[in-house]
């Protein structure tokens, strides 16, 4: 799920300043009957597509996440994939947000596994092949009329991407901590020269059209974490528009309040759009998890999209479940 809020602090609401939206790479997967077309959506009763249900109820932006192919233990996310599917999203008039994962299978917090055909490459080389592919990606959907309006640099990168060039250490966490020894200086130039790499290879195939660069960790409620990740980005000059970030209270990310705490520092310290890129309500993966304030039951999940996603005590929204 995306919300886009705008960074000045302590203004009134304005709705045209968030954007409601939802990942939806898995729109036109084969169903478990194997077949795509198995799928039917009806809205009272009436059928109809799913983007088009979902834009009637103030859905309007949409991510379509890309792995490099072959893809491995993952559902099969290609750029021919994903094709037919941005030009949808592009034809019904919404913000298309392609999510560049950098893997060839899942990316995320614990997994930033190098692709097997980039495995062995120096950081000169990796530079090399990651502007190479992020060009053609965009270039490729943008010949194909699904030129994106947003694109995500890497999925997650909170510990860094394709390990492990890119690996970091995350400050008081021990969780996979990079192998043998580890140089701080030297892993966060690794990380930003790829990073810098990709945004080039964006901008390339972008031409006159240049989209919106979002970076995305998961550490939406997380002030301390967010600060030391953007800081360093800054500091090496690493050009992005939108912060984007994770929250999952079933994986104990924190309260809703503290999500609204970082965002306010965020817009303070870096005048940057704030992208609660993936968000849910599911079964808590945690014993005695305090982020998990309501039922886990449908109607617990709606009072906790009702929560996050309405205006409270002057607050603008953070997020829609």
């Amino acid at each position: 799920m995306a919300l886009l809020a705008g960074c000045a602090l302590f203004q009134a609401p304005r709705t045209d300043r968030f954007i409601l939206g939802a990942d939806i790479s898995a729109l036109d997967a084969p169903s478990r009957t194997g077949r795509a077309s198995a799928r039917i959506y009806r809205e009272n009763g009436v059928e109809s597509d799913e983007l088009t249900i979902l834009r009637s109820h103030g859905w309007k932006a949409f991510r379509v996440r890309v792995f490099v192919a072959p893809v491995r233990k993952a559902p099969n996310n290609t750029l021919e994939a994903a094709i037919p599917l941005a030009r949808r999203i592009k034809a019904s008039g919404s913000t298309f947000l392609l999510c560049i994962h950098l893997s060839d299978t899942w990316a995320d917090p614990q997994h930033q596994e190098t692709p097997v055909a980039w495995r062995g490459l120096g950081i000169e080389a990796m530079e090399q092949r990651v502007e190479a592919y992020t060009f053609d990606t965009v270039k490729r959907l943008k010949d194909a009329g699904a030129m994106p309006d947003w694109v995500q640099v890497g999925n997650e990168i909170t510990r860094g991407t394709l390990w492990p060039l890119a690996q970091l250490r995350v400050p008081g966490s021990t969780a996979t901590d990079p192998p043998g020894t580890y140089d701080d200086a030297v892993q966060w130039d690794h990380l930003t020269r790829i990073l810098k790499a990709g945004i080039r290879g964006v901008y390339r195939a972008a031409g006159d059209t240049p989209p919106r660069i979002a970076i995305h960790i998961d550490k939406g409620a997380n002030w301390s974490v967010t600060k030391w990740f953007f800081d360093h980005l800054d500091d090496a000059h690493v050009p992005y528009d939108i912060i984007a970030e994770s929250f999952y209270p079933e994986w104990g990310h924190g309260t809703l309040d503290q999500v609204w705490d970082n965002m306010n520092r965020c817009a303070g310290r870096y005048d940057k759009d704030f992208l609660v890129v993936e968000t849910g309500y599911g079964r808590s993966h945690l014993a005695n998890n305090p982020s998990m304030l309501w039922p886990q039951t449908p109607d617990g999940r709606l009072q906790n999209t009702w929560l996050i996603s309405s205006t409270r005590s002057g607050r603008p929204p953070v997020a829609s479940g």
